[in-house]
């Protein structure tokens, strides 16, 4: 399917790719997107440690990926370095490593 945004309209061809349908995203994508950063972070925290009893059932790639987000946040780094880490991390839980990030 082809996409892409424009202030707070997606525009969406779906595969059969004749027509284009928009959508008017609104407070629907701010709110998926609060919602992945919290979960993002309940991740992070919970590689951290804490006294929570549950864990998520992290591979050691979700960890060593996530104390490296970590680090490059409390880093002095740029922007750019971080949204890198931020998506390895993210992709890595999502089972999708792509080459592009297996030789970062």
């Amino acid at each position: 399917m082809d996409e892409w945004l424009n202030d707070d309209m997606m525009h969406t061809r779906a595969n059969t790719g004749e027509h284009w349908q928009v959508y008017n995203t609104g407070p629907s994508i701010s709110r998926s997107k609060n919602k992945l950063v919290q979960f993002l972070a309940t991740v992070l925290r919970d590689i951290q440690g804490h006294a929570s009893s549950y864990h998520f059932p992290l591979t050691e790639d979700n960890k060593v990926t996530g104390q490296r987000l970590m680090a490059l946040l409390e880093s002095q780094d740029g922007e750019e370095e971080c949204v890198e880490g931020l998506h390895e991390f993210y992709f890595s839980l999502c089972g999708m490593v792509t080459e592009d990030l297996c030789q970062k």
